[in-house]
């Protein structure tokens, strides 16, 4: 998802600067192939929980996640506007680097469920 993201920032950046057509083309695929990317991820979220904490811990560990999830959607409806009309397509870049520290946070902390748990 970061790899198709920072491509997408990409194609929205040169669009964006030399408005081609073949740029315009590429960010409608790359928004049709993050959106297929994150829909096939975002349940995992839920999953994960379930999986990582105990049965006595789970529903509140799923209400702190919820929590979050909210949190961050009521963030993104506010500022997105407000950057995307301030710096453009650059807003993007926030979400790249934000992406990226998500993978490498995951790649390197969360604990592999695979097997017996």
């Amino acid at each position: 998802m970061t790899i198709l993201f920072a491509c997408y920032t990409a194609c929205a950046g040169v669009y964006a600067e030399i408005t081609s057509k073949a740029a315009g083309i590429a960010v409608l695929l790359m928004i049709f192939l993050f959106n297929g990317a994150y829909n096939l991820m975002q349940p995992f979220h839920f999953l994960y929980i379930g999986e990582i904490f105990p049965f006595i811990q789970r529903s509140k560990d799923m209400a702190v996640m919820q929590m979050s999830v909210r949190i961050a959607a009521v963030f993104n409806k506010f500022v997105n506007p407000i950057g995307m009309e301030n710096i453009k397509w650059k807003f993007f870049l926030s979400y790249v680097a934000w992406l990226a520290i998500e993978t490498t946070t995951v790649y390197f902390f969360f604990p592999e469920t695979q097997g017996p748990v």
